[in-house]
């Protein structure tokens, strides 16, 4: 027997917020943590505003979340920069600066010192960035790495006047033997996993585990600078894939994909409604299309000028053959934009 009624209520895929995706935590992509057995540092500020930095080679995508440094601060404040490279060095744009004051870290050296970014930088694998450590107000020290290139995809540097007036290398010639090339450090991508799912139904709280909740799950692939969602119908594979991170104020193309699994019982039919939308968009999907040939639909959608939370539903109905339960026949995502969406 067909199973006709609609009903009154919508089953939503918690596959949203891409912000609300689980997180692995932080991971660590590039690392330099041998230390010279002396005991000797650098110097960070003081008379001669002596600035550090360390080039390295991104190796993972994602949002690059912290560094660790083995420092310690007297006075003034310790300013952190990611930077692009400039010729091998670090004299490209800076793409963050992180702010802490002294009393953050010990007077004395204490070890790595994880120091998370005020905002995280969006970076791709391959990218070739710099850390660079400054203080312009008091003094802080950073130990030194043992002599040699203990970091091959990248170089120490420092800068300090009125000798080095310019970038120069840690291991500059002129300077006394056994300099170190790298400086100790660690970057940390934070890198997202695949969300716990789920479904519910609003009003009325979780609906049972079988046979739907559980069934979406959502997955933030920085690398990829893309987040996608996906639900698993019996009968079909509901997927949907926009940019990461969003810029405010701009268009960006979310594309939907259905892949039939077995021979519909029918069109599927989408509502897309808010989240950047001026009107509901209709679409159907899946009438006479072949297991396993997926079919596409791309949707412009107008990002907030600003970031904010923007709530939005992507509704879908299917006339389904002896359904195991009513939502196998309407169902949803939640399609919100969400403060954490957009480009830091």
């Amino acid at each position: 027997m067909k199973f006709r009624r609609r009903l009154n209520f919508a089953v939503v895929a918690v596959c949203a917020a891409f912000a609300t995706a689980a997180h692995a935590g932080l991971t660590i992509d590039q690392s330099q943590t041998r230390l010279d057995p002396s005991g000797r540092d650098h110097a960070i500020g003081g008379d001669v505003e002596q600035k550090l930095a360390q080039t390295f080679k991104v190796g993972t995508g994602g949002p690059l979340a912290a560094i660790a440094v083995p420092v310690s601060c007297r006075s003034g404040d310790l300013i952190v920069e990611i930077a692009r490279q400039d010729s091998g060095g670090p004299g490209g744009a800076i793409l963050q600066r992180t702010v802490k004051p002294a009393s953050d870290f010990s007077p004395t050296p204490a070890g790595f010192v994880t120091i998370a970014l005020d905002t995280p930088v969006a970076v791709a694998a391959g990218d070739r960035l710099a850390l660079v450590l400054r203080n312009v107000t008091g003094e802080c020290a950073l130990q030194r790495a043992p002599a040699g290139n203990t970091y091959p995809d990248g170089h120490g540097w420092f800068e300090s006047a009125p000798e080095f007036a310019g970038w120069a290398t840690t291991d500059a010639k002129g300077r006394l033997p056994g300099e170190p090339g790298d400086l100790p450090f660690q970057t940390f991508i934070d890198v997202p996993t695949m969300s716990d799912g789920g479904c519910f139904v609003p009003g009325f709280g979780p609906v049972p585990a079988d046979p739907y909740s559980g069934a979406c799950r959502c997955f933030q692939d920085p690398g990829g600078r893309e987040t996608r969602c996906g639900g698993l119908h019996p009968d079909f594979l509901i997927e949907r894939t926009i940019p990461f991170p969003l810029t405010p104020g701009k268009v960006f193309r979310e594309v939907w994909r259905i892949t039939p699994l077995t021979d519909l019982d029918g069109p599927v039919r989408m509502t897309l409604e808010g989240a950047g939308l001026a009107k509901p968009v209709y679409r159907e999907f899946g009438e006479g299309g072949e297991p396993g040939v997926a079919e596409t639909f791309t949707v412009k959608r107008l990002a907030p000028g600003y970031a904010d939370d923007v709530e939005g539903l992507a509704t879908f109905e299917y006339e389904m053959l002896d359904p195991a339960d009513e939502s196998f026949t309407f169902f949803g995502f939640d399609t919100s934009i969400t403060k954490s969406d957009f480009e830091q």
